[in-house]
């Protein structure tokens, strides 16, 4: 049986996935929409700086030398994707593609080239993998 305090955690660490989850989806797909030519909304502008928040967070928790006296803010990334990441041995090529594309989403044009939207891709599929299995097992409780 599941405590109180089991199903709020759940609840917390599902409620981080989706929001990992949700940014990057936004941010993509924005991308992707100005990629094709469609003209910005007014919202476009917030998915790329939320996008742009994650991912430097998620850059300084890969990160193998953090900054001397900073936190990086690990709130906004899901423990089990930062595992993940952290096991993966193609971490290191995927870390050039997340920087690159962080300084892209500063400027008023971002175009995003294949390695990038790729590297987004997969964050995407491991947001909602983790979202997935944390409702699932929050739901059987």
């Amino acid at each position: 049986m599941m405590t109180m305090t089991d199903a709020s955690l759940l609840s917390q660490r599902y409620r981080r996935a989706a929001d990992f989850t949700d940014a990057v989806d936004r941010g993509y797909l924005s991308l992707k929409k100005e990629q094709c030519g469609y003209a910005a909304m007014a919202n476009e502008g917030d998915a790329f700086a939320r996008l742009a928040n994650v991912l430097a967070a998620l850059i300084e928790l890969l990160t193998p030398t953090p900054v001397p006296g900073h936190l990086p803010r690990s709130d906004l990334i899901p423990d089990a994707v930062l595992s993940r990441l952290r096991s993966d041995k193609g971490v290191d090529q995927l870390l050039p593609s997340l920087r690159s594309l962080t300084v892209l989403l500063h400027s008023s044009k971002p175009a995003p080239d294949d390695r990038q939207l790729s590297a987004l891709d997969w964050l995407a599929r491991l947001g909602h993998a983790e979202a997935s299995t944390t409702f699932r097992r929050l739901m059987r409780h």
